[in-house]
């Protein structure tokens, strides 16, 4: 391998260690072996610097400009992680997986040069995949403007030396990698899931609005199929087309599955799921896995998790869920934001000040058409000195600067509480005074923030029940007047958003893909 080759090889793995801007599919094919420990060798300055990467500068610098990875068991180490890829939903080839394990199984020696350039390659691919299991290979914030989360703590090139001399790499991975119980779920999941057959059913062509239990129909044959194949319907009969007690069962344990009402009434929402491949829903996994190395490696003893999709709310306190409350999240345009925070306070009987996005959207328009609206909505206005306007005194080129503000009431669109914590986007949890939304299976209904079922009762948990029994909150609210009670225990708040999982019982779990994220991610992913 003559110099000039060897260069252009090194160039080829220049720019940033970031997984997103590296290019795995142009390193070569280094066709050499490597059957002991080698002896460390300098590496050529010119190789290291022409990379222009400057972690790898700092990295080799720090080592004297001298090989590192020569110790065999450290090189097994993390071969033996690479071979784990498929269980994290993580590609190969973006940590030259092939090009490592063609270069550990041939024959031939490494040569000085070849060495220095295989020196740097496992450098970068370590790199890349610490870089990928510790905060995922996309950057969220690059991808949404409504994600609003911390990077979890990187690996620092210089402590590569420290890994590889007390021979650390497994332990540096483990370290790394996120360990919430949904991602392990998802893992069993994908696993799960690659252990399924290919699905070569037909596509259900429903010609009628719905099919209910005791009926029959045409398309139940290809139903019960389907079924059979997600391992919801354990029959051998899928040649009947009458709707059966035991497929009725099957439906809605399908239809639950996937976040249905379960009525066992086969409809267009239920037929969608059906018809959604298993190619698409291991696509849906690798995508939430990617997410979920996105989330906080810690989330707090005591914490809040809303996840989006799912229209739910878990209060967990030493690993354990104390609470469940359904939400009601923001439609798709006009998403929740996913972000990490610290409850600070609940008001009670709160007054509602309505944010710039309604404001425009909504509220100038009715009152364009109608000042009175205003007066029907119990909202009052006021001009930048806090004087009230009134229907004379309103002007539409003006209407952006006023303030508009809600009363406190059973009428308020906050209800009769809400809880606050800091966030850029100015939403919170609250109360709501449309609360028959609860019953719908489809919740994505409000302008952002979260709605909370059964609020009181949320707050009776986050609050000191010393200064704030449930007799002190009750008679708060019967005062209709706005008062503040601070939270005092550090309880944290993720609003998140994942579509699969597997449950305790082993069965997978899917939600519809409310703002469709799923599929754009796993494309970004490849490619």
């Amino acid at each position: 391998m003559n110099v000039l080759y060897s260069l252009a090889i090194v160039i080829s793995l220049s720019g940033s260690l970031t997984p997103v801007q590296a290019s795995p599919s142009v390193a070569p094919t280094i066709a050499i072996s490597i059957p002991q420990d080698l002896q460390s060798i300098p590496i050529d300055t010119t190789l290291i610097y022409a990379t222009a990467n400057d972690s790898l500068i700092a990295l080799y610098r720090k080592a004297g400009n001298k090989t590192i990875w020569n110790t065999t068991s450290n090189r097994e180490a993390y071969i033996a992680a690479l071979r784990t890829l498929s269980t994290e939903g993580l590609q190969p080839d973006d940590f030259w997986m092939a090009q490592i394990m063609e270069t550990e199984t041939r024959n031939t020696p490494l040569d000085t040069t070849e060495q220095m350039i295989y020196d740097v390659l496992l450098s970068q691919s370590f790199y890349s995949y610490i870089g990928q299991i510790s905060n995922g290979k996309a950057d969220p914030k690059e991808l949404y403007t409504d994600w609003d989360l911390k990077p979890n703590s990187g690996y620092s090139a210089i402590l590569l030396l420290d890994t590889l001399s007390h021979n650390t790499i497994t332990k540096t991975i483990e370290d790394h990698k996120q360990k919430h119980p949904i991602y392990l779920q998802l893992q069993r999941a994908l696993q799960l899931l690659d252990g399924y057959p290919e699905d070569h059913t037909k596509t259900i062509v429903l010609k009628t609005r719905k099919i209910l239990p005791k009926e029959s129909n045409a398309a139940l044959i290809t139903i019960k199929k389907k079924l059979v194949y997600w391992h919801d319907l354990n029959t051998t009969d899928t040649t009947s087309n009458y709707y059966d007690n035991t497929t009725a069962k099957a439906v809605k344990q399908f239809q639950k599955r996937h976040g249905l009402k379960a009525d066992g009434i086969i409809g267009n929402n239920t037929v969608v799921a059906l018809n959604i491949s298993k190619a698409t829903r291991r696509e849906q996994l690798i995508a939430n896995l990617e997410r979920w190395r996105w989330y906080p490696r810690s989330m707090g003893q005591n914490y809040l998790i809303i996840n989006i999709p799912d229209y739910s709310l878990y209060a967990i306190k030493n690993e354990d869920t104390l609470r469940i409350h359904k939400v009601i999240v923001g439609k798709p345009e006009r998403k929740t934001p996913i972000l990490s925070s610290k409850l600070n306070y609940i008001v009670y009987n709160p007054t509602w000040t309505v944010p710039p996005t309604i404001l425009n959207e909504d509220i100038i328009p009715a009152t364009s058409r109608n000042f009175y609206y205003l007066q029907q909505k119990n909202i009052k206005v006021y001009d930048q000195n806090n004087n009230r306007i009134t229907a004379s005194t309103w002007k539409k080129d003006q209407a952006k600067n006023y303030r508009y503000v809600q009363s406190p009431g059973d009428f308020n669109s906050l209800g009769r509480m809400k809880i606050n914590f800091p966030n850029p986007y100015m939403v919170y949890l609250h109360d709501t005074n449309h609360r028959s939304s609860f019953g719908n299976s489809y919740r994505a209904l409000s302008s952002g923030c979260v709605r909370v079922e059964d609020p009181i009762a949320l707050s009776e948990y986050l609050l000191d029940t010393k200064n704030w029994s449930k007799e002190k909150i009750q008679s708060t609210l019967d005062t209709h007047k706005t008062k503040n009670a601070s939270i005092t225990d550090d309880i944290y708040v993720h609003q998140l958003y994942w579509t699969a999982w597997m449950d305790d019982s082993e069965k997978l779990q899917f939600r519809e893909d409310i703002y469709n994220l799923d599929s754009e991610l796993f494309h970004y992913l490849n490619h």
